[in-house]
């Protein structure tokens, strides 16, 4: 909260003192100071750009064209367009010479009739003034500016000018004005994909270690907030403050960073510039977008998505289709759940072949594909401790060409490992 000093003294009524305007005037400044101290109390910055929307057609010309707008100046002065302000220009951004720009809003202090705003145009007998707004480039204020607000920055990009990535004007609101755009867009992007890959991580994945399986379903509990947030502002008018966004986000970023066992950026770090960017109200788009792209590259699906699937038993046979992915694969593993006792299962009789090989292998007494027992692997994994790991010696086998050709992977069921074993081929790319 900033060290403020607020007029909140109220004017003294007598009876039978003259009434002037500035008795007046101090009391709607006494009005509004109380307004502003009361929005102060929430504890996050009040002031900034609500709503906004400009004329798209007019943009996509160059010509920025605001047609409504509300805010709140850093010096508490509301304003809404139409309503209490008036936009006394429009802004021709090819004018600026350059392809990045900043535009201002500066409030001028010279107010003027507000008989040309519809709201008031039955009022015949009341004289009401407005504010003057006008758009500019220029952030230095002169005499005739009151206050100064930052809008909007905007790039031609392929002759059309566009929002900037990564950069946002002091906000109070997120949804209801086009400012965050580039940001919710990309959210809407990459959060279902990774709710679903989580969500099938967690329910068909049977060999998830117990505590990468509650992580998970941290995550998918942060997500879920998220993605409730994003719905609200869309679907039905709930806007959240752009700082309740940046939480959301950072705590789902947490639990990321937990899901894929890293630490969050910076946080052992001695280095503050190293560290994660904080919320800053006056620009809070370098922090988003650093959470974003942290996201971005935590919850990749290669990083959320299984890296084995499980063989199925048919008619005295574990069959599997082979996933795209073990085709291209570096190293591949056979898993092999132990016993309720912790008893490993024997491999005795065990051989992999393609499934229209099995009979001829079975018959001529060949190998098959071989594998071998590995006691640790020598990599980082999410499953349970109960398993064994098999290497399979895959590369430049003959068998392995036909289960390519058929796409496949096969084998008998044996003593040991019948129909209710648990064996899944297990991949790295």
């Amino acid at each position: 909260m900033r060290d403020e000093e607020y007029k909140l003294a109220r004017v003294r009524w007598e009876v039978g003192q003259p009434l002037l305007p500035e008795h007046f005037l101090a009391q709607e400044e006494a009005f509004e100071a109380a307004l502003r101290l009361r929005a102060s109390f929430n504890g996050l910055p009040s002031y900034g750009v609500a709503s906004l929307r400009w004329n798209t057609g007019q943009l996509n010309e160059g010509i920025l064209a605001l047609q409504s707008l509300s805010a709140v100046t850093r010096g508490g002065i509301v304003l809404q367009v139409p309503g209490n302000a008036k936009m006394v220009n429009e802004f021709a951004l090819d004018d600026a010479g350059k392809d990045e720009v900043t535009v201002y809003l500066h409030v001028l202090k010279e107010e003027t009739d507000a008989k040309d705003i519809g709201l008031y145009k039955g009022e015949k007998r009341i004289k009401r003034v407005v504010r003057q707004l006008r758009l500019s480039i220029d952030p230095t204020t002169d005499d005739e500016v009151d206050e100064s607000l930052k809008i909007v920055r905007l790039r031609k990009e392929d002759k059309r000018w566009q929002l900037v990535k990564g950069w946002a004007p002091p906000l109070l609101l997120v949804g209801p004005n086009p400012l965050l755009d580039w940001l919710l867009d990309d959210l809407d992007k990459l959060l279902p994909g990774v709710q679903e890959q989580l969500t099938t991580h967690v329910v068909q994945d049977t060999m998830l270690h117990p505590s990468k399986r509650s992580h998970a379903y941290r995550v998918l509990t942060e997500l879920f907030q998220v993605r409730s947030m994003m719905d609200d502002l869309k679907n039905r008018e709930v806007y959240p403050h752009p700082y309740r966004l940046y939480d959301a986000l950072r705590r789902l970023y947490a639990e990321a960073c937990a899901y894929v066992g890293e630490v969050p950026k910076g946080y052992l770090g001695k280095n503050p510039k190293d560290r994660l960017k904080t919320y800053d109200h006056e620009n809070p788009g370098p922090a988003l977008a650093e959470l974003y792209g942290l996201l971005e590259r935590s919850l990749k699906p290669e990083s959320t998505q299984s890296t084995h699937e499980r063989f199925e038993y048919q008619n005295g046979r574990f069959i599997l289709q082979l996933p795209k992915e073990a085709e291209t694969a570096r190293e591949l593993y056979l898993l092999i759940r132990r016993g309720s006792d912790g008893t490993a299962f024997s491999t005795n009789g065990l051989k992999l072949a393609a499934p229209a090989r099995l009979a001829t292998v079975r018959r001529l007494a060949l190998r098959g594909i071989p594998f071998e027992h590995v006691v640790q692997v020598e990599f980082a994994h999410a499953l349970d401790a109960d398993i064994d790991w098999y290497r399979v010696k895959f590369k430049g086998h003959e068998e392995w060409l036909n289960v390519l050709n058929e796409g496949s992977l096969a084998f008998f069921d044996t003593p040991e490992i019948s129909e209710d074993a648990w064996v899944s081929l297990f991949w790295r790319v």
